[in-house]
């Protein structure tokens, strides 16, 4: 009957962050945390966010290694992915795994603040051209945007 089902999820608290991965032949070449500003509840909708994260890094490490072991058991081998988290007071949850590049900012962000172009290194990774972005040590700048 028509209005009967329903989608239940389990309510995530804690910070939302975004994990953009570039893989080549299964293997993450470059994986970056950002950090998404708290959300407007009940809606969750994102207003705003920041490169490099200014999480605890050993957090973003747990962070990363959730969205690499996901996207990889998911069975990708190429190309550019955008992991969306929350990190708990349960630990990193994920919340989904887009195979493609995140929208609006995303490409924007990883330029300026690692000096990595998404798309560039995509392109290339589907046409199995290898990659191996160059990744500074440390940020090459700063990104934040309000929504």
């Amino acid at each position: 009957a028509q209005g009967t089902q329903m989608v239940l999820e389990e309510y995530y608290d804690g910070d939302e962050f975004d994990i953009d991965i570039l893989l080549f032949e299964g293997e993450v070449v470059y994986a970056k945390v950002s950090d998404n500003w708290a959300c407007r509840e009940p809606w969750f909708q994102e207003i705003g966010t920041n490169s490099p994260s200014l999480y605890p890094i050993k957090k973003q490490e747990e962070l990363i290694k959730l969205a690499c072991d996901t996207t990889l058991a998911l069975g990708f081998k190429y190309g550019v992915f955008h992991v969306e988290e929350k990190y708990t007071s349960r630990g990193p949850r994920m919340i989904e795994v887009n195979a493609r590049m995140g929208g609006v900012y995303v490409r924007d962000q990883n330029r300026k603040s690692w000096g990595v172009d998404l798309i560039d290194e995509h392109v290339m990774a589907v046409l199995k051209i290898p990659i191996r972005p160059v990744i500074p040590e440390k940020p090459v700048g700063y990104y934040a945007e309000s929504c």
